[in-house]
């Protein structure tokens, strides 16, 4: 900073230099020395012409003549100078001086802090100036733009899978309930679609979500996320046996190492387990030490907004993939604060545990529907990240309005 000041300084006293000395009479060596060298010019010309003359190039008369003209000449050039030099300045220019010398700096920095790169005076990067949008503007930018340009599935199916990552399922639905309607016969987009019609009715496959997953399985027979939640349906409809074979089916398109392929093979172990009444159940010890305990409480500021009888879930889910809940419990607003615990009692659904995650994201919401989904008007918190089995409680503060 230092360095760039004393730079900008010089430059500005250097262009002060140039244009300060002629408005304050410092340019009179140069009109004495203009009118020396007319002098000097007519007698040059003045030499020439009795040359010409002694020649005969020209005759008396026309010597006559153009030695006047001459003469006349130097005379308006000698009074155009003369002006200037018996002034000791221009009228005013002092005080045109003065004006430019406060002007010109004023001027350069404005210029330079509207035009010129001043994040890189302090090395700070231009990213440190402006962070750019939050998640919820982009959001909401791509909502209004959508409304504009109601004809772009693609754009639909962004908005929709924006809203099920914040947890807006019932905004997602309508969303994707527009892309579905220009282009239904995507299976990706049917599947997405299945899925959140399934969050929006709190984790169930029943009914619609269903009717999609079979129409997305017959465009596209091997579209993974189709048989991942056909198996889940098929699972929560009691025919643990079709779920095993649909899981299987998927575990065999996914690369052996990957993630997915594990929680897959996970799924199917733990189905299998319940169908042969058997160790695929998580012993005492593992699911004891699966857990996390919460400490809940409700805001003051937002304590106004809230209900005793509003109702409070506090749930896990993963910090990563579909973000169905793996535990939950439900609580009303006059139980605040308190501590909770969340294991694998707690399950909504067998396949998908607290124990089968290292970290989690945990959160609590007031509804003021009693709905699992979200609504505006809603208070919420959230903490990602949790680990599941360090038995250290966690501090969950409500201290957000859903919007």
């Amino acid at each position: 900073m230092t360095l760039f000041t004393i730079i900008a300084a010089a430059m500005v006293l250097a262009a002060l230099g140039l244009v300060l000395p002629p408005l304050l009479g410092r340019g009179r060596g140069s009109a004495e020395t203009r009118q020396e060298l007319n002098v000097v010019i007519h007698r040059e010309r003045l030499s020439e012409l009795d040359a010409d003359l002694a020649e005969g190039a020209i005759d008396e008369t026309q010597h006559q003549q153009a030695r006047a003209e001459l003469e006349r000449d130097l005379l308006e050039n000698t009074a155009d100078d003369g002006g200037e030099i018996e002034g000791s300045a221009r009228p005013g220019g002092r005080w045109v001086a003065i004006a430019v010398a406060l002007a010109l700096p004023v001027l350069a920095g404005g210029l330079y802090w509207q035009l010129g790169a001043r994040h890189l005076i302090d090395g700070v990067p231009a990213q440190a100036e402006d962070r750019g949008p939050s998640v919820e503007e982009m959001v909401t930018r791509l909502a209004e733009r959508m409304e504009k340009n109601p004809d772009d599935p693609t754009g639909w199916v962004m908005l929709g899978r924006s809203y099920l990552v914040m947890e807006r399922y019932a905004e997602a639905v309508q969303a994707y309930a527009k892309a579905y309607a220009l282009a239904s016969d995507q299976p990706e987009l049917l599947a997405d679609y299945a899925e959140a019609l399934s969050m929006a009715a709190g984790a169930s496959m029943a009914g619609r979500p269903v009717e999609l997953i079979r129409e997305a399985l017959r465009l596209d027979p091997e579209n993974t996320k189709a048989l991942w939640l056909a198996g889940i349906a098929a699972y929560q409809g009691g025919e643990r046996a079709s779920a095993v074979a649909v899981w299987r089916r998927l575990a065999s398109l996914l690369p052996p190492e990957s993630d997915n392929a594990s929680v897959v093979n996970d799924a199917i172990a733990r189905v299998q387990g319940e169908l042969q009444g058997n160790s695929a159940v998580p012993s005492v010890t593992a699911v004891s030490e699966a857990k996390v305990v919460v400490a809940v409480e409700l805001a003051a500021g937002l304590s106004a907004q809230a209900a005793p009888e509003d109702t409070v879930f506090v749930f896990a889910r993963p910090d990563q993939g579909p973000p169905m809940p793996l535990a939950a419990v439900r609580l009303q607003v006059k139980d605040l604060p308190t501590t909770v615990t969340l294991d694998d009692t707690q399950a909504m659904m067998a396949e998908r545990k607290l124990s089968s995650q290292q970290q989690v994201t945990v959160s609590a919401r007031v509804s003021k529907s009693g709905n699992a989904v979200a609504q505006t008007g809603d208070l919420q918190g959230s903490i990602a990240q949790v680990p599941v089995r360090s038995g250290e409680p966690v501090k969950l503060i409500i201290d957000q309005r859903v919007q």
